[in-house]
């Protein structure tokens, strides 16, 4: 969530009356606090930035006056939450002059600032522009050692909260990663994450910024090595859903390496991750599924799952009902199962089958049809898999999946399945009766993707084994 401000006029010092220079302050500061207050409204963050209203308000970021500094943050928070307004205010050469600012001697300045940062920090061109700012190391150094934190202020719990939310946008970018890393931020955070002392909101935090730190590869061993899979996995078996809400994320990023899978299995993680499957909160159930996903992987894993009862879960949110995220990590999860033959062999006993067809209708999104078409690719390489598909009208929906709405991936794993099915002889002819023949052919008509083409070639090879659909073929046209 990020930070807005909408408040009374804010103002920290006493002022002096009856200069000149004092009146023109105060001018400032209210002219700068109803931006503040205008910006809340979508529409006029645009207005305020065609009027000119930006390179006002970034002249006045070197005023002496503090109440005039806080009100022109306090109003650039609210309109760097438009995209357009991030980028002109890093071209208004702004960053520099807001960093800056990190070194006053106000804390409620120091604040605001970060406020700023963290939403300015949303897209890679101001992220790159803070990092040249000194923005991320002024940003670690904010954060305290856990003996140091029992010692804050209230605002300052909220400054160290704010820092780790904006190095949790600024870690999105693989330079950041690396800077945040050599600068000693990787031991803060996970301190941080493995705190028992501190807001809430500070564990919840450094717990997001850990799911982005961990997209360097480095930095998931770094964390796994200083205790963070640990932390993490506490996080998850606690009762606090935003605690367990950006564990799960941050644990989705950590388990693509096996030292790290191995960590958290060891901690009873993938348990407590099937468990989280029937949580009422359907974010934490998809990110446990995509948690599921990569250990699913592993064929070890594959087994745990399976026995702990997690294939059953994860068919049970395939159902309809179910958002349409949460379904595409369940599916996502099946996927890497359904390379194992016993869990094939489960999920078919199951119902899974007849609960992965219905995917593919062409009213769900393209990248869920997409992971249902490769699903039913690895089931359909077992002939008692392949023959349940047909039963329950797979062949049809697959081959419905060819035309529109499509797209070239999802032909390509379309005619991937089809070809697995098709190494069965009674479904080469099913294959055919649904008309899927025309199908494959018009890819290579109107398609120039290769990936797609050549699953179409492989399955009209396989159905052409048949002389019924040798026939169909040229008939088709593809032979002239």
């Amino acid at each position: 969530e990020l930070p807005t401000f909408g408040v009374a006029q804010m103002s920290t010092l006493a002022r002096r009356k009856g200069s000149l220079s004092a009146k023109e302050e105060s001018l400032k500061q209210t002219a700068a606090n109803v931006i503040m207050q205008l910006a809340l409204d979508d529409d006029n963050k645009i207005s305020v930035r065609e009027v000119g209203g930006l390179k006002k308000l970034v002249s006045l970021l070197t005023s002496p006056d503090t109440d005039v500094q806080l009100n022109v943050l306090g109003a650039l928070t609210n309109l760097a939450l438009n995209d357009q307004n991030k980028a002109e205010i890093r071209e208004l050469q702004a960053i520099p002059k807001i960093v800056e600012l990190l070194d006053s001697e106000e804390e409620l300045v120091r604040e605001k600032v970060v406020e700023v940062i963290w939403n300015l920090a949303g897209n890679d061109e101001n992220r790159v522009a803070l990092l040249y700012a000194d923005a991320v190391r002024k940003l670690v150094d904010l954060l305290p050692t856990t003996t140091k934190l029992t010692e804050l202020t209230e605002r300052g719990n909220y400054i160290v909260s704010s820092a780790l939310g904006a190095l949790a946008n600024l870690a999105v970018h693989p330079e950041n990663q690396t800077a945040i890393r050599d600068g000693g931020g990787l031991r803060k955070v996970v301190d941080l994450v493995g705190g028992s002392v501190g807001p809430e909101k500070t564990k919840e935090r450094a717990a997001n910024c850990i799911e982005n730190l961990s997209l360097d590869r480095e930095n998931r061993e770094n964390i796994r090595i200083l205790g963070g899979t640990l932390h993490l996995v506490r996080m998850l078996l606690s009762d606090n859903d935003e605690w367990i809400r950006a564990a799960a994320g941050a644990i989705k990023n950590l388990s693509v390496d096996e030292e790290s899978k191995a960590d958290i299995d060891k901690q009873e993680g993938v348990r407590a991750l099937v468990d989280l499957l029937n949580h009422t909160d359907m974010v934490i159930v998809g990110k446990s599924a995509e948690c599921l996903g990569n250990f699913a992987n592993e064929p070890a894993y594959r087994t745990k799952i399976r026995d702990l009862d997690g294939v059953s879960r994860l068919l049970g949110l395939l159902e309809a009902g179910t958002p349409d995220e949460a379904r595409l990590a369940s599916a996502g999860a099946v996927l890497n199962l359904a390379v194992d033959d016993d869990c094939k062999v489960a999920i078919k006993e199951l119902g899974g089958i007849g609960k992965l067809v219905p995917l593919l209708n062409a009213s769900l999104p393209l990248t869920l049809r997409a992971v249902t078409a490769m699903t039913l690719t690895n089931l359909g390489a077992h002939e008692d898999c392949a023959l349940a598909i047909a039963e329950v009208g797979g062949v049809n929906a697959l081959i419905q999946c060819m035309g529109k709405p499509t797209d070239d991936v999802l032909q390509e794993k379309t005619a991937s399945a089809l070809w697995n099915l098709s190494v069965v002889d009674s479904i080469k002819a099913t294959i055919r009766k649904a008309g899927g023949i025309p199908f494959l052919l018009s890819v290579f008509e109107f398609s120039t993707f290769v990936p797609a083409i050549e699953n179409c070639l492989g399955t009209l090879l396989s159905l052409a084994e048949t002389q019924e659909n040798r026939f169909a073929v040229a008939q088709a046209g593809a032979i002239n």
